[in-house]
């Protein structure tokens, strides 16, 4: 995938900067169940409101936003999306992002990227079905681990 703008880096919330890449956005609003040609319009109208150092917090804003004007239905499943948090090992509170989960497993089980993404994949599914605001990582954990036990991993 290619990044944009050059230059405009994106200040995750634990630190690192990574390159703004508009197929990051399109991607979570299609997880998020919107259609893609609206998430891949949404994503160009956020590239170009985006500025240097932008946090995820504020980038997630300006994606609702630009949701909000596109199609407020959408904007409700993108923010029900991103509602779910984590109460960490370290006790601080962060969004929920699958990506941690598959690192874990990568690093702990030594299991192929693809399968800890799929595992990964389900255990974000079934704390979904939970309609939790706040999830904790030993709830995470648990729900992993079941996932890894159905597959015999």
């Amino acid at each position: 995938m290619a990044t944009s703008r050059i230059g405009n880096m994106v200040v995750k919330t634990s630190g690192d900067v990574e390159p703004f890449d508009p197929n990051v956005i399109t991607k979570e609003c299609v997880e998020a169940g919107i259609e893609f040609w609206t998430s891949a319009e949404v994503a160009m109208n956020v590239q170009n409101r985006i500025y240097d150092g932008i946090s995820t917090k504020d980038l997630h804003k300006t994606v609702l936003e630009a949701l909000i004007k596109k199609d407020p239905e959408a904007a409700k499943r993108y923010e029900r999306f991103h509602s779910m948090h984590v109460r960490t090992s370290r006790n601080t509170i962060e969004v929920f992002d699958r990506k941690n989960i598959t690192a874990s497993l990568q690093l702990e089980t030594g299991l192929p990227k693809e399968l800890s993404e799929n595992v990964a994949k389900e255990t974000e599914e079934e704390l979904r079905k939970l309609r939790l605001d706040f999830v904790s990582g030993p709830l995470i954990r648990e729900i992993t681990n079941v996932k890894l036990l159905e597959h015999n991993y």
